[in-house]
């Protein structure tokens, strides 16, 4: 049974195939049907619309039509006749299904009938309650009835020979049609195509558009050029533009219209109403262009100039080095770029419609933006110009004053100009090819300065002899490594030895010239005033000779003047050359400067005021006035001329006493240098070089004594010359001996060389002792003497002053007709004669010693005219003026007594100062306190040896003589105490040194009761060395303070030095440049500044 079944299941799956093969089969038959019949349909559709439009020539319109029927046409015929037979082939969407199929095959085969239906519905209950084996067995008997039927044959394609007969006859006629007629098809084909084009009629003549192009840039004209070819050419031809016919100028063949400022994209064709030309299209091509821009200007950061941007403007004037950064908006452009003149480009950076550009310009350029588009070639604009205000070089002027004092010291003023500011500031001195910058603080954005400075060679003599040196400034242009400037290149010369001597010759050779000068004049003054005088007595002069006269008096006294000041500057000026390349001395300084307050005061103000009563009394003579002013004038004027003897006496005798110092000084020096020959000579590398040397040493040596020759020529001058040794031998001994010295360098001989240079120095070191010891012997005998003169002239006026006191109290008691009147006159003049004595006495004592001052040179003018005016107040019967005057005789006497024992005292310190210690003092008068603490030293030692030879003396039981030592030792140490309470009490100690003079008056306070009590014993001894001790303390705390004083007081003339501004005056103009036209850190455009700079020049010229 179960075979059975299965045998049947079998039969009824090939069943169902049977009937799927035949729905295949069915659906395949309807494909190939249906794409004939698709192809068929189109030709014979395509083949109408291509006679229609053939002959038609259909409008646009309806060609758009046409295009919208036959895309749906097709459409649907190819669906319905391929895409659905197709999709239903592959089994999709709703197919034929059993009972279609059993419907289908009952009509094809009769015999069929209803078995089919039968079976299909019996499957279909297979399902149901029924027995299944009995439907299956049902089933399966059917299916053995249908087996003689082939389903699949039921379907054949021979069905289709119909369709396939008029397939291919339709497509055999539309190939012989498209052989023997193609251009209905391609022309038709072409025209239908272009569905927006109108196509006219074939005319009997050709339209030729002869424009190549019909691409325009928009805002441009278009020409047309339009040929007509053919049997009949047209005499009218229009073009149609937006539906408008616009007539074109006839040309032969030819016709042309010019379409102007297209904007927008048209068809256009060409008709003369009756035939058309194919339609054409103008196309506008959107040109590229710029709708604005904006230029940001980034000047260089040194220049301290703030950024500017320009709206829609290229040219531009900008600081050299900046940095331009163009945007552009642009419309239509795809690129863009900067051309410059160069012909180099700068590609723009596009971000969207905007083009950015950067470039750093340091030259002037020109430029221009060219743009474009894919459609269009470059579009040039106009031609841009940057202008580069060019960084220039910094100026600089500088002015050099020399120092007034100090010849080795310059003071600089100078003035720095740039356009944005400064990087430094320098001073630069070459010496021996090598360079030193020293930096020299400025304002960086100040751009417009002065500045000062000043130098002292002094720093750098150890260096070389010779310098160049200026100034440079550079600017704050690092772009450009910071342009740097120079000044004007100074050079400055150490003199040497020789060049001293012959400036200070040369100098006094200036001064004497102008001194013989001086007194010359002062003897015209005096003869004119004389002839004045005289005239003025014995005839009447015109006003007008009168006004000559007078002109010519104040003429020569201006002259005089001037002469006088000429001597006391060229003689100060020689002074500080001198002080500036020579050690200092003390005595030799203070000399020089009481010769220069002597020269400064020749001219004195009493005489000026007598000059200035003599122009008042020209114009109003009165004889007796003119009498008195005449003989006052005549003693000022003889004065002068004294003061001027004296002072050219003074000195020469100064000069005498500078040469030989000088040459004192440079024997010292080479002596040391002979002695630093003779180490290096030991060196056999070094013996050659020490032959140089020594040649150098020889002709100095010969410069030397030709000094010395000199001051000994100039002291013969003198009206007192000074004692002076002769040392041409010790010169010539010396000189020899270089001469033996170089012969021994030359044959190499070490030791005898060396010898030789030992001897030469020991000889200079003798003679520079010589000198030195003449000099001081010469100064101690002038001392002696003008201490002497000065005690006998102060003797002399303390008599006169006692004499005029008695005269004064004489004259004060009796009237003028008393006998006794002529007594005193007698004795007035006694005491005329001796003031004269004192004025002679003091003029020669003034020729050797500068102490004697133009005041009390003036005391004795007074001294003298006072004692004139008592004689002649007498004379006149005037007692009462006669004892005025006698009171000023007394007053003068003594307030000079006073001078003179002033100057008495100073030279009797100046004497005491020399003889301490080893003589050798450079600064006379000064304090004492070393020699103060010198004497007390010498005080406690003594008194020391005193108690040590008591105690000693009481050992040996020998105490007869103990109350007359322990008497002189109280006496000494009392002197001692007072002498230190003196200096603890006055000033001339500082505070550490009198703390310890105030412990040594307590210790000797205590010694001196011991003493009282006779408590000599070793404890006293040590409290001596305790003493002795702090004495010694406190003389190191006064050399100490001594130092620092004159350390502080050469500081404080280096500060007040080294205010180079103090050495340069302000104008009142320059001053107000300074405070009104201060521009800050305003900055000015560069027009601007340079007006300013100029200005500002201007002003300062």
């Amino acid at each position: 049974i179960n075979e059975r079944i299965v045998r049947m299941d079998k039969s009824y799956k090939q069943f169902v195939d049977k009937l799927n093969t035949y729905i295949r089969k069915f659906y395949l038959y309807q494909l190939i049907r249906g794409v004939m019949l698709f192809i068929l349909l189109l030709i014979v559709y395509s083949g109408s619309l291509f006679l229609l439009e053939y002959f038609s020539y259909f409008d646009p319109k309806i060609k758009l039509g046409i295009a919208a029927v036959t895309i749906l046409f097709t459409l649907l015929v190819s669906i319905y006749f391929m895409v659905i037979p197709f999709i239903k082939l592959l089994g999709l969407g709703k197919v034929l299904t059993f009972y279609d199929v059993s419907s289908q095959l009952s009509k094809k085969y009769p015999e069929i009938k209803d078995r089919l239906i039968n079976i299909i519905e019996l499957s279909a209950q297979s399902q149901s309650n029924y027995s299944d084996v009995l439907i299956k067995a049902s089933i399966d008997q059917k299916i053995d009835e249908l087996k003689l039927f082939s389903f699949s044959d039921a379907i054949r394609l021979k069905d289709l020979k119909r369709v396939f007969i008029a397939f291919i006859s339709v497509v055999i006629f539309f190939i012989v049609g498209f052989i023997s007629f193609p251009e209905v098809v391609n022309d038709s084909s072409a025209r239908l195509i272009r569905v927006h084009q109108k196509f006219a009629r074939p005319a009997p003549y050709t339209f030729i558009l002869q424009n190549t192009d019909l691409e325009v840039v928009m805002g441009k004209s278009l020409d047309l050029k339009l040929l007509c070819k053919g049997k009949e050419i047209p005499e009218i031809v229009y073009v149609n533009i937006g539906g408008n016919n616009f007539l074109m100028n006839k040309d032969g063949e030819t016709f042309k219209y010019t379409i102007e400022n297209i904007n927008s994209s048209f068809p256009v064709y060409f008709t003369d109403k009756k035939y058309v030309s194919e339609e054409y299209k103008v196309t506008v091509l959107n040109r590229p262009f710029i709708s604005e821009f904006t230029v940001d200007i980034q000047a260089p950061s040194y220049t301290g100039l703030s950024n500017l941007t320009l709206q829609n403007i290229g040219d531009m004037k900008i600081a050299s080095g900046s940095n331009i950064v163009w945007k552009f908006k642009t419309v239509d452009t795809d690129s863009l770029n900067i051309v410059l003149s160069d012909s180099s480009k700068i590609e723009g950076i596009k971000d969207g419609n905007t083009f950015e550009v950067r470039k750093t310009f340091t030259n002037n350029a020109e430029y221009r933006i060219a743009i474009k588009n894919s459609r269009l070639k470059d579009e040039n604009s106009l031609v841009y110009k940057v202008q580069i205000v060019p960084d220039l070089f910094p100026e600089i002027k500088v002015v050099q004053v020399r120092d007034t004092l100090d010849f080795r010291r310059f003071h600089f003023k100078g003035n720095i100009i740039d356009d944005y500011g400064f990087h430094q500031l320098a001073f630069n001195i070459n010496a021996d090819g090598k360079d030193s910058l020293i930096s020299i603080p400025v304002t960086p954005y100040f751009l417009n300065q002065d500045f000062y400075y000043s130098f002292d060679f002094e720093s750098v003599k150890n260096r070389g002899k010779s310098f160049k040196y200026y100034f440079s400034v550079s600017d704050n242009d690092f772009l450009n490594h910071f342009k740097r400037t120079i000044s004007e290149t100074f050079t400055f010369t150490f003199p040497d030895y020789q060049e001293i001597v012959s400036k200070e010759n040369s100098d006094m050779n200036s001064i004497d010239q102008l001194m013989k000068k001086s007194s010359k004049l002062t003897e015209d003054i005096k003869e004119e005033f004389q002839n004045f005088k005289m005239k003025q007595i014995n005839s009447n002069m015109s006003d007008w000779e009168k006004f000559q006269m007078v002109k010519e008096i104040v003429n020569k006294k201006n002259e005089l003047e001037n002469v006088l000041e000429q001597i006391a500057q060229q003689n100060k000026d020689a002074n500080n050359f001198l002080n500036s390349f020579s050690e200092d001395k003390q005595e030799i300084l203070k000399k020089q400067q009481q010769i220069d307050e002597l020269l400064k005061e020749v001219f004195t103000d009493e005489l000026k005021k007598l000059f200035d009563e003599f122009n008042e009394l020209a114009k109003q003579f009165d004889p007796k006035k003119f009498d008195q002013l005449s003989k006052d004038m005549n003693t000022g004027l003889d004065d002068l001329s004294k003061q001027l003897d004296k002072n050219m006496q003074l000195l020469k005798k100064m000069k005498v006493e500078q040469k030989v110092e000088r040459v004192l000084d440079e024997l010292k020096k080479l002596s040391a240098s002979e002695k630093s020959l003779q180490e290096e000579i030991k060196d056999k590398d070094n013996i050659s070089q020490a032959g140089t040397s020594e040649k150098n040493n020889s002709t100095h040596l010969d410069e030397i004594n030709k000094d010395y020759k000199d001051a000994m020529d100039f002291n013969g001058t003198l009206e007192k010359p000074m004692n002076l040794f002769d040392m041409d031998k010790e010169f010539k001994n010396v000189k020899d001996k270089y001469q033996e010295v170089l012969k021994d360098v030359e044959k190499k001989n070490r030791r005898k060389a060396s010898d030789g240079m030992g001897e030469n120095a020991k000889s200079m070191d003798e003679m520079a002792f010589s000198m030195d010891q003449m000099l001081k012997s010469n100064k101690k005998k002038e001392n002696s003497v003008n201490i002497e003169d000065i005690k006998q002239i102060l003797k002399n006026l303390i008599l006169v002053s006692f004499d005029q006191e008695n005269q004064l109290n004489t004259l004060s008691k009796i009237d003028y007709n008393n006998p006794l009147v002529n007594e005193l006159k007698i004795k007035e003049k006694t005491m005329q004669r001796q003031v004269e004595f004192v004025k002679d006495s003091l003029y020669a004592l003034s020729k050797r010693t500068p102490e004697i001052s133009s005041i009390i040179n003036k005391e004795v003018l007074g001294l003298e005219s006072n004692v004139d005016m008592t004689l002649d107040n007498m004379e006149s019967g005037n007692i009462g003026g006669a004892r005025m005057y006698q009171q000023y005789v007394i007053t003068a006497a003594n307030n000079l007594a006073l001078f003179l024992s002033e100057a008495l005292d100073n030279i009797k310190k100046q004497q005491e100062n020399a003889q301490s210690g080893d003589g050798d003092c450079d600064k006379p008068g000064g304090k004492g306190s070393k020699p103060s603490m010198g004497k007390l030293k010498e005080s406690q030692n003594s008194i020391k040896e005193q108690l040590q030879q008591m105690i000693d003396q009481m050992k040996s039981g020998n105490m007869g003589k103990m109350s007359k030592s322990i008497g002189q030792t109280i006496a000494n140490q009392e002197m001692m105490q007072q002498l230190i309470r003196d200096m603890v009490n006055g000033t001339s100690v500082g505070k550490e040194a009198k703390a310890k003079l105030e412990a040594i008056d307590q210790l000797l306070e205590q010694s001196r009761k011991d003493l009282i009590n006779k408590n000599i014993n070793s404890e006293l001894i040590n409290r001596q060395n305790l003493i002795l001790s702090k004495l010694l303390e406190a003389e190191k705390s006064e050399i100490e303070r001594d130092f620092e004083e004159k350390r502080e007081s050469k500081t404080a003339v280096d500060v007040k030095k080294s205010n180079p501004e103090g050495y340069f005056e302000y104008k009142d103009k320059t001053k107000n440049e300074n405070e009104l036209l201060k521009r800050n850190n305003n900055q000015l455009r560069n027009f601007y500044d340079q007006k300013y700079n100029n200005f500002i020049n201007q002003i300062k010229n």
